[in-house]
C-alpha cells in the first residue's frame, strides 16, 4: 500500500522520523491517506499548528490519529475552534477530537 501513497506526503512522514513499517501502520488505520497528497494534508498540518499544537510533536498526533490527515481542512479549522482550553494539551489528551 506504501506505493500508491503521494511521494512528497511519504518523503514529509520519513522526515518527521516515520519508518516504511511505521507508515505502513498509518495506512492500516486510516486507508484514505492514499486519497490525499502531501499539500491537502500539510493544509491540515498548517491549521492544526496555527491553533496552538507544537510542529515539533506533530508526529505524536499522526501517529496516533492520522486521519485528521484526510479531514475537510474547513471542517477541521471548525473542530479545532469548537475546542477550548490550550490546544496543545487537548489534543495531546484526546487526539481524536479532531
Amino acid at each position: 500500500m506504501i506505493e500508491e501513497l503521494d511521494g512528497k506526503l511519504k518523503y514529509y512522514l520519513t522526515s518527521l522520523g516515520f519508518e516504511n513499517q511505521d507508515i505502513e501502520n498509518l495506512l492500516s488505520v486510516c486507508p484514505a491517506l492514499v486519497d490525499i497528497d502531501f499539500e491537502f494534508a500539510f493544509a491540515n498540518i498548517q491549521s492544526v499548528v496555527k491553533k496552538g499544537y507544537p510542529i515539533e510533536d506533530i508526529d505524536a498526533i499522526i501517529a496516533v490519529n492520522p486521519a485528521f490527515l484526510t479531514a475537510d481542512n474547513k471542517t477541521l479549522e471548525k473542530d479545532l475552534s469548537a475546542l477550548s482550553g490550550d490546544i496543545e494539551e487537548v489534543l495531546k489528551k484526546d487526539p481524536f477530537l479532531i
